[in-house]
């Protein structure tokens, strides 16, 4: 009986072993795929505050500005950056970075259930 009790305690073990690799695997994707999206996001922020200040700064023919109120603004800031090309690419693969960090999640949620 003794024997049967170290084994099933090995194969516990094992098992709490393999799970924290697992962990520590996962966290280190995460952080990766963190690292890749923190500049994606930057470029995003500074594309975005390049369109916000050409609209700030667009006036009328008599030097009023065009968009008046916050509402307009940020109505055109949204149809701009849907029409800017390196824009929408960063955010394509923003998009692909979290679709992969979900998958990650998944991945690990399934193989903690096995368990």
């Amino acid at each position: 009986m003794p024997q049967q009790n170290v084994e099933v305690k090995s194969d516990v073990k094992s098992e709490f072993l393999t799970i924290i690799d697992r962990l520590a695997e996962i966290t280190r994707t995460r952080h990766a795929l963190y690292q890749q999206q923190q500049p994606l996001r930057e470029h995003m922020q500074v594309i975005s505050a390049r369109h916000a200040l050409r609209i700030a700064m667009t006036r009328d023919t008599n030097g009023k500005a065009l968009y008046l109120n916050e509402g307009m603004r940020r109505a055109e800031i949204t149809i701009r950056l849907s029409e800017d090309m390196e824009f929408q690419d960063l955010m394509g693969k923003l998009r692909e970075l979290s679709h992969l960090a979900a998958c990650r999640r998944e991945s690990l949620a399934d193989s903690l259930q096995r368990w």
